[in-house]
């Protein structure tokens, strides 16, 4: 029920007539990261951060991000975050195009009013073309998580190499494959579906052993071991 009425709130902002804008200044995980991509633009200063940690707790991002991620950065670059866990500072975020305005704190107020008075955004989204280093990471995350998981791929560039390590060590496989199928299909389906897709699964990866033993693990503050059940 919980993130079913996120979804609703998702859908409305979405509809809403005027634009909805999100502010980062401080640390921004998982559902907050979320709801902010759902918004129209995202305004961030130099403090803001966004990441993704659900695959570390045996779950995958239940309120929007397998859709959003990939409409703002491509499917690389989101299979990136999501699998990993990255978090990225703001710069980082602006970079990729997660960040619409980056801005010093004393000009936060007039950057929102300046995106206010510019109206909502009409059409699509299109994905920000990722270059240099991040086209590079984009290009090595833009394959199957079952390819990661079975070490299928790999990379002669050690911080490639460490991140592919960290996904087959620490992340569960349920909710890689799972994430993995959603982002697959972000830029093929309607929004509302890809949407409905996304909650569809979320029962059974709450349900899944892999679920139980992450969410504990945040409790109990241990490293978890996942089975991909």
């Amino acid at each position: 029920e919980f993130t079913a009425r996120g979804h609703a709130l998702l859908r409305a902002i979405r509809e809403a007539a005027v634009p909805v804008i999100a502010v980062l200044d401080g640390l921004s995980l998982g559902g907050g990261s979320e709801l902010a991509l759902a918004c129209d633009a995202i305004v961030a200063t130099g403090r803001g951060s966004l990441g993704f940690p659900e695959t570390g707790i045996g779950i995958y991002p239940g309120l929007g991000g397998t859709q959003n991620l990939p409409r703002r950065v491509g499917t690389g670059l989101a299979r990136y975050l999501i699998y990993t866990g990255a978090v990225l500072g703001a710069e980082q975020a602006a970079e990729l195009g997660l960040v619409d305005r980056l801005v010093a704190l004393e000009e936060l107020d007039e950057a929102i009013a300046e995106i206010a008075r510019a109206g909502k955004p009409a059409g699509e989204r299109r994905p920000t073309e990722p270059t240099g280093r991040w086209a590079e990471i984009a290009r090595a995350f833009d394959v199957p998580a079952d390819a990661i998981l079975a070490g299928e791929v790999t990379s002669d560039d050690p911080e490639i190499a460490r991140a592919y390590e960290r996904v087959r060590t620490r992340k569960a496989p349920l909710a890689l494959r799972k994430a993995d199928a959603l982002i697959g299909r972000a830029l093929e389906l309607p929004y509302d579906e890809g949407l409905r897709a996304e909650l569809a699964g979320l029962e059974e990866i709450f349900r899944s052993h892999d679920a139980l033993v992450g969410l504990r693990s945040v409790l109990d503050r241990s490293r978890p071991s996942f089975e991909g059940r």
